[in-house]
């Protein structure tokens, strides 16, 4: 069946706003909705603080606390914040604020009204806010401490952990514990090269293309594959920046989007992310693990590799400024 997706976004930052109105039609999804969204702030793009050290890179324009890849234009990328910069954003702290309400039209009819298979719309023929985050970052420069705590509210704070089989096991009901989570982390920035990271907790797990937050993805509805890959995870991670091109992050976690571990060892896995050039980006991730209830002897392998490629560029103002694909 298909289905027809209209999203309006509505973004502010600073004085100015930005209206972008986008006409999908998807196959395979057994709704129609109508999205409304608005940001202050740019709510998951990572920030992994580079060093000042504009000696090293040869580059005097690398400001302090600038993402590595901010060397070139990728708000063209699938599930990267359009936004140039943060309406909330301080010496020490960025906070982020993002509403995500929605109608969903079912063609099904569910007499309880409840749309199954997706995380993005779990309420049908009527009104829902799906996502409510709030919540900001900091980092302190002298010292490279830095943290992350967003807090989710809506129906999904309970439609996106609700696979997730180890808060079953032992007590103090992990669901409701953790479940209005959606990063939280505390790390430490170290000025090696373009910036080493090492953060743990809570954080958002980026495999595959799309962005946890819909409004910064080309389609508000993810596919099935991205519905059914992980989120989120609990654990540690170490990012490395050796140049301003190139990514390398590797995961020690409890378990496939989970908050616990259900069985006793823990899930690994990895990311790199190259960018060669401003219309390019290559993005690989895998994850091994044994995190299958009562079959702790399974093991769970998983890889993600995706290439976008940005064919067209207009800079003049217009209905068709960007234009992109992946193969």
């Amino acid at each position: 069946m298909r289905s027809l997706i209209i999203i309006m976004l509505l973004a502010c930052q600073g004085a100015t706003y930005a209206r972008q109105l986008i006409l999908n039609s998807l196959p395979d999804i057994h709704s129609d909705s109508t999205s409304v969204q608005a940001s202050l702030v740019k709510p998951s793009v990572e920030q992994h603080y580079p060093p000042n050290d504009s000696l090293m890179s040869g580059n005097k324009n690398w400001v302090h606390g600038e993402d590595p890849f901010s060397w070139g234009d990728f708000s063209w990328v699938q599930g990267n914040n359009r936004q140039s910069e943060a309406l909330l954003k301080g010496h020490y702290f960025t906070g982020g604020l993002t509403i995500d309400c929605n109608y969903n039209y079912s063609f099904n009819q569910p007499i309880d009204h409840t749309n199954s298979g997706s995380t993005a719309t779990f309420r049908s023929n009527e009104f829902n806010i799906s996502y409510i985050e709030a919540g900001g970052e900091v980092y302190e420069p002298k010292s490279g401490a830095r943290a992350k705590l967003m807090l989710q509210f809506g129906t999904r704070a309970t439609g996106i952990p609700r696979n997730d089989n180890t808060p079953l096991r032992g007590q103090f009901d992990l669901y409701n514990a953790l479940r209005y989570v959606t990063e939280a982390y505390a790390g430490i920035h170290l000025k090696k090269r373009y910036g080493l990271n090492i953060d743990v907790g809570i954080f958002k797990s980026y495999v595959g293309l799309l962005s946890y937050n819909n409004f910064e993805n080309w389609n508000y509805q993810p596919s099935f594959t991205s519905d059914n890959t992980p989120w989120f995870f609990s654990g540690a991670r170490l990012q490395y920046f050796p140049n301003r091109k190139l990514k390398l992050e590797l995961w020690l976690v409890n378990g496939w989007q989970t908050y616990g571990m259900f069985n006793e060892r823990p899930g690994i896995g990895y990311q790199i992310q190259w960018r060669p050039h401003e219309y390019i980006s290559i993005l690989s991730s895998s994850y091994i693990g044994w995190d299958t209830p009562n079959q702790k002897d399974r093991m769970r392998f998983h890889t993600d590799n995706s290439l976008v490629c940005r064919y067209w560029k207009n800079p003049m103002q217009g209905l068709f400024r960007k234009a992109a694909f992946s193969p």
